[in-house]
Order: C-alpha cells, then sequence, then structure tokens
C-alpha cells in the first residue's frame, strides 16, 4: 500500500471512478447494511443511475451471499455492488450464468496480479479460494426490471476475522495475511474493474471462458458432493461446459448441472 494513501478508501477515490474506469455512476456509504439490497432499492425505485452503477460501503453489516447465507464483512475488506445494463453490455438471458463465473475469474486474476504467487483457485459457481480458504465471494442476482442485473462482489483484502464466527473465521482468509503487507485497495478495486470490463465484453461476444475457469477449478478431478434443494448426488468433477455448468461424472455417466450446491469435496 502506498504510504501516502490512509488506510480507507475515500468518498472522493470513489466519486473518481466514472473518470478511470467502464462505470457511469458510483455512490459512497461509509456504512451500509448490503450493497446488493441498496442496489435493489435503486433499480426498483428507477432512481437516476447511469450504467454501470456501482454501490460501495466502506462498512457493510449484512452482507448477503448464496442460497440466503451471510456474507461476513470488516474493516478492511472490499464490499461492493455493480448494477450492470444487460442490453448495454450485449448479454443475453443465456449468459448471465457465464457473467458470475467471469466475476470469479475476474477477482482471483486481480489477486494474482496483486499477489503474483498466490495459490488462488475457483470454487463453482460464485467463490475464489486462496491458500485453500475463502477469500471472495460472488452474488448475482437479476433484477424484475428486465434489464438490470447485480454482481455482488466482497474480498478479504486486508481485513482480519476476529470477530467473525469461529466456524467462518476458520475457512477465511485475507490478502494481506499471505502477502505479508497491506494491499492498496482502490488500486485493487480499480484494477477489478478494468479486467471486469473486458471479462463482460468477452462473455458478450460468445468468448469461451471455461478454460480460464477450468485453469484453476478446486473441484476438478474430486469427488464433490452436489446438493440440491430436496436430494443430494456425488460424482468426479470434470471441470465446467461451454455454458458454464458444473460436470460431474457419475460412474462413467457425465452430466452437466446449472444449478445445486457444493457441499463438499474431497
Amino acid at each position: 500500500m502506498r504510504a501516502d494513501r490512509p488506510p480507507n478508501i475515500t468518498a472522493d477515490e470513489i466519486d473518481s471512478l466514472p473518470a478511470q474506469s467502464f462505470l457511469g455512476s458510483a455512490e459512497y456509504h461509509a456504512r451500509l447494511d448490503s450493497t446488493n439490497a441498496r442496489a435493489a432499492l435503486l433499480v426498483a425505485g428507477r432512481d437516476p443511475i447511469t450504467f454501470p452503477h456501482l454501490v460501495y460501503a466502506e462498512q457493510q453489516t449484512a452482507g448477503r451471499g448464496r442460497q440466503g447465507k451471510g456474507w461476513f464483512s470488516a474493516p478492511g475488506s472490499l464490499t461492493f455492488s455493480l448494477i450492470v445494463s444487460r442490453e448495454a453490455l450485449g448479454l443475453s438471458r443465456e449468459q448471465l450464468p457465464l457473467t458470475a463465473l467471469a466475476t470469479g475469474i475476474t477477482v482471483l486474476q486481480t489477486g494474482l496480479h496483486f499477489l503474483p504467487q498466490g495459490d488462488f483457485g475457483l470454487k463453482w459457481p460464485n467463490d475464489v479460494f486462496l491458500a485453500g480458504k475463502k477469500v471472495a465471494g460472488i452474488l448475482l442476482e437479476v433484477s424484475q426490471v428486465p434489464d438490470a442485473v447485480v454482481i455482488g462482489i466482497g474480498v478479504n483484502v486486508n481485513n482480519d476475522f476476529d470477530r467473525f464466527p469461529a466456524a467462518v473465521a476458520q475457512q477465511s482468509v485475507a490478502v494481506h495475511s499471505i502477502a505479508e503487507t497491506p494491499i492498496d485497495r482502490f488500486a485493487f478495486l480499480l484494477h477489478l474493474l478494468g479486467r471486469l470490463e473486458r471479462q463482460l465484453a468477452d462473455v458478450a461476444a460468445g468468448q469461451s471462458i471455461s478454460g480460464a475457469w477450468n485453469q484453476y477449478c478446486l473441484l476438478s478431478g474430486r469427488t464433490v458432493t452436489l446438493e440440491f434443494a430436496d436430494r443430494q448426488l456425488r460424482g468426479r468433477c470434470r471441470g465446467i461446459d461451454a455454458s458454464g455448468r458444473l460436470l460431474l461424472d457419475e460412474a462413467g455417466t457425465v452430466t452437466a448441472f446449472a444449478t445445486g450446491e457444493v457441499c463438499n469435496w474431497q
């Protein structure tokens, strides 16, 4: 982290992002319950925002994850949501699952930019790992307003886990703890936005992301338990296909799954 910059990201820095990135507008909150919840209110209320619009919170008190789970954040983490126009980006509805996966790739590649020696990996469909523990999560929510999509991102950058529930703390890691030095979070955010713009453009253009994902897929070759609302199944993971579906080999038969929660892998 630059010696001349404060540890917190400032409102002025967030306000400067549209001039430095593909953002149309941005807003800063020192404290917010959930950036995704705020984004949903903006979309539903049709407030005057310019896509893509960033909702940034220096502290998030009630973050949301997939399957109704919470996302725990602490001072030093990076939490924000991006409201994008699907039509403006040229994304079809069928490409939305790939959008979530492309965001995971973006977070991983940004992590590698700041920590080139980092042991990063991807867990389908929305988690980024570092040194065997969770470092980031992504929550994509499709708005009832047909054109709007909310991409929520939480990254453990400079935070510690002393206030986290023990079970969460044991499974989590922050970039700074592996780098053994604080990370410039604003530079991290700016770099991430630049990469995300290119990744979403590639998805819209029909370029495959399965190769990039499978390069870092933590589940490939492992026996995975995939959980649904009413059942579980086990199989050996063969990565993802071109549509972003998880490939499981069950006794020689490979099946692609677009939904489900990976609850165990070994």
